[in-house]
């Protein structure tokens, strides 16, 4: 409370300490219930502010046209990697330099796309689009989905762990030829 004093008297004013807000966000926005208390509507506008630019940076498979190309890159690396595997375990005494370099190379491209798959977009079911977009951006339901149990969901969820178990060798060699 505050105490004013005018010409004609004083009384005693109810003053409420004016809320800090985040740009754009009008007092009235700030509060819900009316008391002038911000914080959760606050909280509420900066968590739609981030998810949003999270969303932002999710790769929706039908606006982004390199996305195509990186997925017949992957399929063509996928086959040097059937071919060449086999012939460096059946012929290959010793890794020559070609090939620590094309096995360097095959690890960083696997992981690369394993990065990449928590920011790619996932189409929903049909039935579940009513009013919404046909792409899941939510970037925590897409690391669920790519994290989940391996091959659940119809067999499209779960692949991170299988896709770990690919890498995760051609990385630890990697590791050690670069680590002294």
């Amino acid at each position: 409370a505050m105490s004013v004093a005018t010409h004609k008297g004083s009384y005693t004013a109810l003053v409420r300490p004016t809320p800090i807000l985040a740009p754009g966000l009008s007092e009235r926005e700030a509060s819900r219930d009316g008391s002038g208390s911000a914080s959760v509507s606050l909280l509420d506008k900066i968590s739609s502010a981030c998810k949003a630019n999270s969303e932002a940076r999710v790769i929706i498979p039908d606006r982004d046209t390199w996305l195509n190309a990186w997925d017949v890159f992957i399929v063509l690396v996928l086959f040097i990697t059937a071919f060449y595997e086999p012939y460096a375990v059946a012929v290959l005494q010793k890794d020559p330099n070609w090939a620590v370099m094309l096995n360097a190379f095959l690890d960083v491209t696997f992981t690369i796309d394993m990065v990449l798959q928590f920011f790619i977009a996932y189409a929903l079911p049909v039935e579940s689009t009513a009013g919404r977009s046909l792409w899941e951006t939510d970037p925590c339901k897409i690391a669920a989905r790519y994290c989940g149990m391996p091959l659940s969901q119809g067999g499209v969820a779960g692949w991170f762990w299988i896709d770990l178990l690919a890498v995760l060798p051609g990385g630890c060699s990697l590791a050690e030829d670069l680590l002294p």
